[in-house]
């Protein structure tokens, strides 16, 4: 499961890879923005993403399911939404500037939340971090037992 949400600074690029992943066939669960508003604050899609990442984990554990969940967030720069959804025990978020980035904090760091800026990179970027981020697993090991370090 994807989860992704965004402010006005980043709802362009949201929905333009909210196609891609639906295209995708990948089961995407969007908290809003659902239209421009240039008065909303990214804080409120950070809890709005917090809530259904809780929500989809109970219900994976309840069902006994493995599927991971994942968020994708979009604000502006990246920047907000990143330090938001890092205060939540489970999640593991950084911001996306290049796919190598990316593929970097996916293997070192096993980040399971990527944030977007939609003023700062372009759709195609997006679309390659994305992919990237939805393709990259942790390597594990003493990267893991370093991130358990950090959250402890």
């Amino acid at each position: 499961m994807i989860i992704i949400g965004a402010d006005h600074g980043g709802f362009e690029l949201k929905e333009k890879m909210k196609d891609k992943l639906c295209r995708k066939g990948l089961t995407v669960v969007d908290v809003g923005a659902y239209s421009l508003d240039n008065e909303d604050d990214f804080s409120k899609f950070v809890k709005l993403m917090c809530n259904a990442f809780d929500n989809a984990n109970q219900k994976k554990q309840s069902e006994n399911e493995s599927q991971e969940t994942k968020i994708i967030a979009f604000c502006g720069s990246g920047v907000g939404v990143c330090i938001g959804l890092n205060k939540h025990k489970n999640i593991l978020c950084a911001v996306g500037h290049s796919k190598e980035e990316v593929e970097k904090a996916c293997l070192h760091n096993g980040i399971n939340a990527l944030a977007l800026g939609g003023r700062v990179v372009s759709v195609e970027q997006a679309g390659e971090m994305i992919d990237v981020f939805l393709a990259t697993k942790s390597l594990g090991g003493k990267y893991e037992r370093r991130m358990k370090e950090i959250c402890e």
